[in-house]
């Protein structure tokens, strides 16, 4: 999360709007109507190796 904090607001997504479960950054205006950028994590999550493929 410190990585998003410092950088989100930096592009804009200067409000927030977080729960339990999900970190919101959100431009300003109403949402749903603005761009917002939303973080989630799943405890159960395994990765697939997408990232770690050859170029």
């Amino acid at each position: 999360m410190p990585f998003y904090e410092k950088l989100l607001p930096a592009l804009g997504f200067t409000r927030t709007f977080h729960s339990a479960n999900w970190r919101v950054f959100a431009a300003e205006g109403e949402l749903p109507s603005v761009p917002y950028f939303a973080i989630t994590e799943d405890p159960e999550h395994v990765p697939n190796g997408n990232l770690t493929g050859t170029r």
